[in-house]
């Protein structure tokens, strides 16, 4: 969707009903109010007309869609809804109609939930990331308006859920929820909520576009463009796609004008950030003063910033705490225009992670005409007269089944809001810089260089219930520390399942094939390395092995990483084999980051 011209943000005070055209780009803050749950997952926003919902139909079965993104996370999200289902239909089945849709490709969700809405649904739930999040919040509305039910003796509003399984989550990090589905069903069932407000993009000649999050202009807009590319790779696309817009960026020279007020010049500006919400890019804190619910957006300018302030002032970016850098500004505002200075037509534009366009050549300002306010209602809403009809003839319709969910067992405390500790962020930036630093030197690594031995013909011995020999699987352990798996990937891959998850103090990942990978690039920036296995743990479910490890990075300041900890192995309870594999460090977590960059004192 290409823009073409000036963003626009605005809020709007008007209550009354006027009519809307919009004849520019624009960014607002719109009196279509969305209430969500700061302690479960469900956001509930009005979708039609009328007041209060009557009372007279209470015991009628309520009728839930799910709007599934299969290819969310890489494919993940379709795995965890399947895994979900029997316990939705357990925990919700007696008082919803439970209702799937799976949508097939970009935009499918808008439609997926203006479909529902006109049927009469009580709530349409988003299950995926942000993408599908965006979507289903830009079908709650159409032409300027808010989408109602066609059964006009209704007296409804509509709901709007998330259970958040996606690449990065940001809305969801605002209120400390996790990607746990089972904890969002639990969260949904308990029903708490609270309101918050919705953004609108207005642009000439086109619908009104709205976002939830956070919408941004120029650097950051396009290192999400290129991010969304690299998505297989996980968070790590947003590393990339930074790394990708950098290249070629220029700061550009902006005019702003706030609340309708002078316009002014913003000189260098290296990004412009909107948020409804407070976090993006994968766990950004990059508004974080931002409240959801408060009737004002949150503006960020960074300005005048080179590639290395990024590097350096990255962590602060992820915590919160750059609001007191030089060159970054904040305000907290009820409408924002930006215009470009000059005429490169090359300013990015996003919204909720999604590429809108680009910024205009030329902008004339114009007044802005108000939407109507529409009040919100709760998902536990009912119809009068005949509105008790269900809509599942158009979904997939699930019944209520006694099975539960698998994995962690729901909670009903609230999670914390709490933001990723400065040490994790620092801890991360290495670990990822790492990974693509390795990536670089494997790419330009001559093919005649002796590539590390890999151990092969190994059987690994199966008792009588075909489980692998735990005794057998601990040696293969054992032997592969005295071959430095850690930094060569010369393990013993039949211990393994295949899809093993590898986690460290700064992420995880699954996939046997990306740890090897990643240990065998790793390992071909280091010149020299020490590894021992200093002491072996047996416990019921898993084995824990104490190890020690140093060594000297083949960086031109030869840093030296010198640190001990331990790995937990848990054996998977059908085949045996390891199924985990979770690393801990006793060195702490910023004294590894402060090591990379410290210069060794030579021989």
């Amino acid at each position: 969707l290409n823009c073409g011209h000036t963003i626009m943000l605005r809020y709007n005070c008007c209550i009354s009903i006027c009519p809307y055209t919009a004849k520019q780009p624009s960014f607002h803050r719109t009196q279509h109010r969305v209430s969500s749950s700061l302690s479960s997952g469900d956001i509930t926003l009005r979708g039609g007309g009328g007041g209060a919902a009557s009372a007279s139909s209470s015991s009628r079965l309520r009728d839930l869609v799910f709007v599934v993104n299969p290819q969310g996370a890489n494919g993940r999200t379709a795995k965890e809804w399947k895994k979900l289902l029997p316990y939705l239909r357990s925990r919700l089945g007696k008082d919803c109609n439970i209702c799937e849709s799976l949508t097939t490709g970009p935009s499918h969700a808008i439609d997926i939930t203006r479909e529902a809405i006109r049927d009469g649904a009580d709530a349409v739930i988003a299950v995926g990331g942000d993408g599908t999040l965006h979507e289903v919040v830009n079908g709650f509305f159409l032409e300027g308006e808010p989408v109602g039910s066609l059964n006009s003796e209704a007296s409804h509003s509509a709901a709007l859920g998330l259970i958040p399984l996606g690449t990065g989550s940001d809305f969801a990090r605002t209120f400390g929820w996790k990607n746990d589905p089972c904890e969002a069903v639990e969260r949904i069932a308990r029903g708490v909520r609270s309101r918050v407000d919705v953004g609108v993009i207005d642009h000439e000649g086109r619908d009104s576009h709205y976002f939830i999050n956070v919408a941004d202009v120029h650097l950051s807009a396009k290192a999400g463009f290129y991010a969304s590319k690299y998505k297989k790779f996980g968070n790590l696309c947003y590393v990339i796609g930074a790394l990708q817009a950098f290249m070629g960026h220029h700061n550009r020279d902006m005019r702003i004008r706030i609340n309708g007020g002078e316009w002014e010049i913003y000189s260098q500006v290296t990004a412009l950030c909107v948020g409804n919400a407070k976090y993006f890019g994968g766990g950004m804190k990059i508004t974080p003063n931002a409240v959801p619910g408060n009737g004002n957006l949150e503006v960020v300018v960074l300005q005048d910033f080179k590639w290395y302030d990024f590097i350096l002032k990255l962590h602060k970016l992820y915590n919160g705490t750059h609001l007191s850098v030089n060159n970054v500004s904040s305000r907290s505002v009820q409408s924002i225009e930006v215009e470009e200075v000059s005429d490169s037509g090359s300013i990015y534009v996003q919204s909720d992670g999604e590429h809108l366009g680009f910024l205009p050549r030329k902008f004339r300002p114009r007044m802005v005409v108000s939407l109507p306010f529409h009040s919100i209602t709760t998902v536990n809403t009912s119809y009068s007269g005949d509105g008790g009809r269900s809509i599942s003839r158009r979904y997939r319709r699930f019944e209520s089944t006694g099975l539960s969910c698998r994995g962690q067992i729901p909670t009903n405390e609230p999670q914390s809001s709490k933001g990723a500790e400065p040490e994790n962020v620092l801890l991360k930036i290495a670990w990822y810089g790492s990974e693509l630093l390795g990536i670089a030197a494997s790419a330009f690594r001559s093919p005649a260089s002796p590539l590390p031995p890999t151990v092969t013909g190994f059987e690994v011995p199966v008792d009588c219930s075909g489980r692998a020999v735990r005794v057998a699987v601990v040696d293969s352990i054992k032997q592969d520390f005295k071959r430095s798996y850690f930094v060569t990937g010369n393990l013993t891959p039949e211990v393994y399942e295949e899809k093993c998850e590898f986690a460290d103090p700064a992420g995880s990942f699954k996939g046997l094939t990306r740890f090897k990978r990643n240990c065998t690039n790793f390992g071909s920036l280091i010149e020299k390395s020490n590894m021992k296995l200093m002491k072996w743990e047996n416990f019921e479910d898993k084995g824990v092995g104490h190890w020690k490890f140093s060594c000297v990075m083949s960086f031109p300041w030869k840093p030296i990483l010198s640190a001990t900890g331990y790995t937990e192995y848990y054996f998977d309870t059908e085949s045996g084999k390891i199924c985990r594999h979770v690393e801990h460090w006793n060195v702490p977590k910023i004294a590894l980051f402060k090591q990379l960059l410290r210069p060794s004192r030579g021989d």
